[in-house]
């Protein structure tokens, strides 16, 4: 399956190898479980986003996988939930029991292609754009959002919480 125009997401913990090297496997598991409940469940009130990977401590999440939704509702719905997400990080520090804990996002407007993998089986998604995406929340500052210019285009019109920062560090597009 192909899909356009996608909101793709990184969300990465900020300082979990630190932390992991303090906890046990089984204290990890437990945490990464509410860590995981938590941002699902922020994810609720928002009716375009899908979570899709989780690889180690890094979330992605893609809104706009329907082709009858609007482009800008979802991009509007994604960055929402982002911003909730920074807004809301003592929650995080407070599952992770650790107030160095925090997160940096990067997201990318593009196209990814989805397939069904046999061995191991699980759905997985390719794409540059994926790759755009990561290499944004990589580059971020902590705390903050790292989008790339073709998503600066979609959130234009849109109004954004004064106190997060979007920064064009990196000519991705």
């Amino acid at each position: 399956l192909k899909f356009n125009n996608v909101g793709i997401c990184m969300i990465d913990i900020v300082g979990f190898s630190r932390w992991c090297s303090k906890q046990s496997p089984r204290d990890i598991v437990c945490t990464m479980m509410n860590y995981n409940d938590h941002i699902v469940n922020m994810m609720k009130k928002y009716d375009c986003l899908d979570k899709i990977e989780l690889v180690g401590d890094c979330r992605m999440i893609l809104s706009g996988c329907n082709s009858e939704e609007d482009v800008y509702h979802c991009t509007s719905c994604l960055i929402s939930y982002c911003i909730e997400i920074i807004n809301n990080i003592d929650e995080i520090k407070r599952i992770f029991g650790e107030i160095d804990i925090s997160i940096r996002i990067g997201i990318h407007i593009g196209d990814v292609v989805g397939c069904e993998i046999k061995n191991p089986k699980k759905y997985q998604l390719f794409g540059n754009d994926i790759n755009v995406a990561s290499r944004l929340e990589s580059a971020c500052v902590k705390e903050t959002i790292h989008i790339s210019e073709k998503t600066k285009q979609f959130i234009t019109n849109l109004h954004v919480d004064d106190s997060i920062t979007f920064s064009k560090r990196l000519d991705m597009d």
